[in-house]
Parts: structure tokens; sequence; C-alpha cells
């Protein structure tokens, strides 16, 4: 959980959007560990979809997003 928290918190401190989900895609999974080794189906639950909803930011925004900005700024 420390180094989980850590990786939260130093992205927080950044503040770009963009790197707030690259660093939640690192501690989402860190967290799912420690709650599957804890059995907390709560936890579980929560990190499952908190990884789903990254990784749909991350390919939604990051991803595809540039390339839709990028064509309309040639257009």
């Amino acid at each position: 959980p420390v180094l989980a928290m850590s990786v939260a918190t130093f992205s927080y401190m950044i503040g770009k959007a963009k790197t707030v989900r690259l660093f939640g895609f690192i501690n989402s999974p860190l967290w799912l560990v420690y709650n599957i080794f804890n059995v907390s189906i709560g936890g579980i639950i929560t990190e499952s979809v908190a990884l789903i909803s990254i990784t749909v930011g991350l390919l939604r925004y990051d991803l595809f997003g540039n390339k839709k900005a990028h064509e309309k700024a040639e257009s």
C-alpha cells in the first residue's frame, strides 16, 4: 500500500490529467493485488472498475483523442 499511495500522491502533485491517468494505471493494479491478498471484495470491485475506467480514459483521450485533434488542426 505504501508504494501505491506514493505513486498516487506523486501523480496528483503533477496535476496534469494524462499524468494522473498514467500513474493511476500503475497505482490501481498495486491496490488490486493488495485487495486480493486481503480478500477485500469491495476493494477488488472498486479497483477493477477504476482500472477499466482508467483504461477507457487512456484510450479515449490519450490514444484516439490526439489523432482527432491533429486531423482537425490539419484541415
